[in-house]
């Protein structure tokens, strides 16, 4: 009995690059676009200039750049979110979103990014005189460190020891 195949012409593979160095050089092509859209996904995609328009709560903003409009998602913390459409809200979300309010208002900041979230709000770190704004939230007790996955060029330690800094030497945390 003859299988469904048998009489079906088996070709033989042949390889695409015959020749060793064809093959390196592609295999050395593709190392090098890996690596540098890795060093573009790295420790940061872009480093702008923004004043903030508006803050919603204690790590998510309004800013201005360049004449465009951004909503922003501060990466690496966690701060209790604001009453919003009938939801009443965490406690401390008001004091932590002032907070906030004050350490951006009428100043020059700095924006590095990391990409962007499902929401399609660019995350970032924010910068005035040096000062990390997300660290400081964090050491002021008005959030925690984010527990999720975080963008690539982000080191989660620094804002664990942030926290810490906020929770003390009895581990609790201690609110602003």
């Amino acid at each position: 009995m003859r299988s469904f195949f048998s009489h079906h012409r088996v070709h033989r593979k042949t390889r695409l690059l015959k020749n060793p160095w064809q093959a390196a050089l592609v295999w050395l092509a593709a190392l090098g676009i890996l690596l540098a859209f890795s060093q573009a996904c790295g420790r940061g995609d872009q480093t702008r200039a923004v004043t903030v328009i508006r803050v919603y709560d204690g790590d998510t903003l309004m800013v201005l750049s360049a004449g465009k409009r951004f909503k922003v998602r501060l990466v690496g913390i966690d701060a209790p979110e604001t009453p919003k459409r009938g939801n009443r809200g965490q406690p401390y979300s008001n004091k932590s979103r002032n907070y906030l309010k004050s350490l951006v208002q009428d100043k020059k900041l700095t924006l590095t990014t990391y990409g962007k979230d499902r929401y399609d709000r660019l995350l970032g770190e924010l910068f005035s005189d040096g000062q990390n704004i997300n660290l400081a939230i964090l050491q002021e007790g008005l959030a925690e460190a984010y527990r999720g996955k975080l963008p690539l060029g982000v080191e989660r330690y620094r804002f664990k020891e942030a926290e810490a800094i906020a929770k003390g030497p009895a581990g609790y945390l201690v609110l602003g």
